[in-house]
């Protein structure tokens, strides 16, 4: 694929298309045989997304809104919003949430039963069990 300056429909993104398209370029360097086909589709979808946007897009936030932008691309892209966006508040978009694992317990009834002198004896075992 080639890639292709297109035109930016929101003046106010033309900025970020251009360090797309920078950051794009500086992968495509660092390897002898460039990028693969996966990465150049990814970046395609990213990039002509950021283009066709309508509003523009201040923030990392609202960048990772954008269809096209997972985590890899925002990571990528962190570097515009540090310098580009001059916010005070620091964005944690690309830091992965610690999800709380629940436990679930249950009770459950063993039961045994044993034969002495012909006699029978049934013991019940109550047992907690988390999972």
């Amino acid at each position: 694929m080639e890639r292709q300056n297109r035109l930016v429909v929101c003046s106010e993104n033309e900025a970020l298309a251009e360090y797309m398209l920078s950051k794009w370029q500086e992968m495509a360097d660092k390897k002898p045989k460039g990028i693969s086909k996966n990465i150049e589709k990814t970046l395609t979808k990213a990039y002509s997304n950021v283009c066709n946007s309508k509003n523009p897009v201040k923030t990392l936030k609202e960048f990772s809104q954008i269809k096209g932008v997972g985590k890899w691309i925002l990571k990528l892209m962190q570097g515009y919003f540090d310098i580009g966006s001059g916010s005070s508040e620091p964005e944690d978009v690309t830091k992965k949430k610690k999800q709380r694992k629940q436990t679930l317990c249950s009770t459950k009834e063993l039961c045994s039963i044993c034969f002495t002198d012909h006699t029978l004896q049934v013991n019940t075992l109550h047992v907690l069990s988390c999972t």
